[in-house]
């Protein structure tokens, strides 16, 4: 009787055991979850994070930072997906470039949308949502977990209408958990142009068409300049090549990753993109590619 009665009442613990809350689970501890090989990071001072699976697979948390709250999620895909309950605004002048990140503020609720190696990321706020908050949020998760994987520069694809090439990357210096690394590589002018060298890959433009920058990773700043081929030869030609290739270069702007070309001929072009690495990583690359007007013999 006795043995029955301390069998009832271990059980009875065993019960009260299993109901009860996890003391040791701190929830400001488990700022990582992996489901399907999808994994959500949470940046350091996250708070009470809530974790559940996405219809169709994919991750998402539910957390407070800085005094907001905000949820954060992750889907493996093929190209940017809107994870978000927002809907992306069509932009003035057409569509964003393929995968470009998008921040949105509408009144108090706001996301920021983002593609990064097969993977589409958002993060929204449904109260006191800002371009600052978000964007700064961005920053962080970006630099501290998705650009550390980047062994060097991001790739940069070059897009006209259906037609893309894959920019060269020539010189750079990287950072990656605050290790360095440097790369000497030519000039575009020198790519196209000197004998044995490597010729860049041109992309057909037509009269007045848009040119698309689609970075596998956005860079916080970027330059564009160019030579017409005439210019580029001229200079090209020139001993002195690299004190004045910048006096002949037409300085072009870029506004969301797209530009016009300066006319309707061939152009050669340099592009530095800069990754902040404040966090220890990031860093400069430069990149040439090549384009041809309808004008091209």
């Amino acid at each position: 009787m006795k043995q029955l009665i301390f069998l009832l009442c271990l059980l009875a613990l065993c019960l009260l055991a299993s109901c009860s809350p996890k003391a040791a689970a701190d929830p400001e501890e488990k700022r990582e979850f992996t489901l399907d090989g999808v994994t959500l990071t949470l940046p350091e001072g996250a708070k009470e994070p809530r974790w559940s699976e996405l219809e169709g697979g994919g991750v998402q948390a539910e957390f407070s930072w800085g005094g907001d709250a905000f949820v954060y999620r992750v889907k493996k895909t093929g190209r940017l997906e809107n994870l978000s309950d927002m809907r992306f605004p069509v932009p003035e002048g057409g569509e964003l470039p393929e995968n470009a990140p998008r921040c949105v503020v509408d009144g108090s609720k706001g996301f920021f949308a983002w593609y990064v190696r097969g993977h589409s990321f958002s993060l929204s706020m449904e109260e006191n949502a800002s371009s600052d908050k978000l964007h700064a949020l961005y920053n962080l998760l970006l630099m501290d977990k998705i650009l550390s994987d980047f062994t060097q520069p991001p790739e940069l694809k070059v897009r006209c209408g259906s037609a893309k090439v894959t920019a060269v990357r020539t010189t750079y210096d990287w950072k990656r958990r605050n290790h360095v690394v440097f790369a000497d590589g030519i000039h575009p002018l020198q790519m196209l142009y000197e004998e044995g060298r490597v010729n860049l890959t041109s992309l057909q433009v037509p009269a007045g068409a848009e040119i698309r920058l689609d970075f596998e990773l956005a860079p916080d700043e970027l330059t564009l300049r160019c030579w017409s081929e005439e210019a580029a030869r001229a200079v090209f030609g020139n001993p002195d090549l690299f004190s004045v290739y910048a006096e002949q270069a037409t300085e072009l702007t870029v506004t969301e990753g797209r530009f016009a070309p300066p006319g309707s001929g061939n152009y050669i072009y340099e592009l530095v993109a800069e990754w902040s690495d404040d966090s220890g990583h990031g860093g400069t690359a430069y990149y040439g590619f090549y384009t041809r007007g309808d004008q091209a013999e």
